[in-house]
């Protein structure tokens, strides 16, 4: 089986990255891409321990591991997407900067949340040492609303990510997704759009929006998702089926992924018992 999309604590996932491969292993997974967001920190750790490191690839017995990514970019002029980023040279210097600049720019703005939330609620309400650690590269939303929610300051997610978005300049400079696509390229990789069901816009949209990146070098999308286990409430297993049989439908030449998205051994493991509901391959 393959699972092209996981995430660790370089991102926003709770496990180590060989904590990950590890379950991988145990799973019995045979091909593998820690994709973290814009972050791929993760094999530098994990290539200590590979029996053997190719270009764009780690090999751990009878599982292959290939460089991954997922990056955080704009379509047009209102759409937020993420791009895959699979098998490119971990090396590539442009790819390397692009990824340290948007993790500065991710932390800052982490800063920026730590001071309104002081100054809203009170001095040390919320500290950095709190939040940033050695371990994490790219810090999101997450990383702060969590320990809001535990310090009760907040009730639910949303009501402490409202708060969050009306803290001024708190934009980062994402990357247009056909940059994204030339990006990953440059460095010998494939791009692949990410979960196309996930997204909250209409489906004539995500439509167009493969077509756009398709021409523009796109070389797949991730078909098989778990949707009906990590979006109930949007999904069952029927309208899950029926959408990707839709883009696989209008989309039959293009490649395809498929990944659990998983951001904990924990929910790897429940993800896979499951697989014979949502995976293919």
């Amino acid at each position: 089986m393959k699972d092209l999309h996981l995430h660790t604590n370089i991102s926003d996932g709770k496990n180590t990255p060989m904590e990950m491969i590890n379950k991988l292993i145990e799973l019995g997974v045979n091909e593998a891409s820690i994709t973290d967001h814009d972050a791929f920190d993760s094999y530098l750790v994990i290539s200590k321990e590979a029996d053997k490191k190719e270009k764009g690839k780690l090999i751990f017995g009878n599982l292959t591991v290939y460089t991954g990514i997922e990056l955080d970019c704009i379509f047009g002029d209102k759409f937020i997407i993420e791009i895959l980023g699979y098998g490119f040279d971990s090396e590539d210097k442009e790819l390397k900067e692009y990824a340290s600049n948007i993790q500065t720019q991710r932390k800052n703005r982490i800063k920026k949340y730590i001071s309104a939330v002081n100054e809203k609620f009170g001095e040390s309400t919320i500290t950095e040492e709190e939040i940033f650690n050695d371990n994490c590269k790219t810090y999101l939303k997450p990383h702060i609303v969590h320990p809001l929610l535990d310090k009760k300051i907040f009730t639910e997610y949303k009501e402490a990510n409202n708060f969050l978005k009306s803290v001024p300049n708190n934009d980062i400079e994402r990357i247009s997704a056909r940059d994204a696509v030339k990006l990953i390229h440059k460095a010998g990789g494939k791009a692949f759009l990410a979960h196309p069901g996930v997204y909250d816009y209409e489906y004539d949209d995500i439509v167009n929006i493969i077509n756009t990146l398709t021409n523009k070098g796109l070389d797949g999308i991730e078909l098989n998702y778990p949707y009906a286990y990590v979006q109930s409430y949007k999904y069952d297993e029927t309208k899950a089926n029926e959408l990707i049989s839709s883009l696989e439908r209008l989309f039959p030449e293009i490649e395809y992924s498929q990944g659990s998205d998983s951001h904990s051994i924990e929910q790897l493991k429940e993800l896979h018992e499951l697989k014979n509901k949502w995976a293919v391959m």
